[in-house]
């Protein structure tokens, strides 16, 4: 990958580079965002994604056979995890993952930390959860509800 090479994505439909122009009225603002990257996937997922798309259709797919037991093997060997193919949940993402866990464990009333900055979709977490967010600051250490 060339973490070098210029990609500009201005008037592209991208919200993190066009909301600049079109909510602050300028280019001169640089956006630093979590998730949205400016460089190009790595040559073998645009091949992936290249072979799916000339497949032509789009329909709803199933786990790859062997996936669980590849994933146990890296958490065991990785972290060393014990863990099941069973444990394994797959969700449609960390955002849902986050909301899913706070209404698992989370009791109305109840506080639920924030380690801010955070991505800005976590910060509803605890209160569609019934808890209390309670963001603690990176840069002083405080706490604020």
């Amino acid at each position: 990958m060339d973490f070098d090479k210029f990609i500009d994505r201005r008037n592209t439909g991208s919200i993190k580079w066009d909301l600049m122009k079109t909510q602050y009225h300028t280019d001169d603002l640089l956006p630093l965002w979590v998730a949205d990257m400016d460089f190009c996937a790595p040559e073998p997922v645009i091949d992936a994604l290249r072979a799916r798309v000339e497949h032509g259709i789009f329909g709803y797919g199933m786990e790859p056979d062997g996936l669980r037991e590849v994933i146990v093997a890296r958490l065991k060997a990785r972290y060393g995890w014990e863990v099941t193919a069973d444990d394994l949940l797959f969700i449609p993402g960390v955002v849902v993952g986050f909301n899913l866990a706070a209404q698992a464990v989370c009791q109305p009333g109840e506080s639920l930390l924030l380690q801010t900055p955070i991505y800005y979709p976590m910060l509803g977490v605890a209160g569609r959860a019934g808890a209390r967010g309670v963001a603690l600051r990176a840069r002083d250490g405080s706490l604020r509800a």
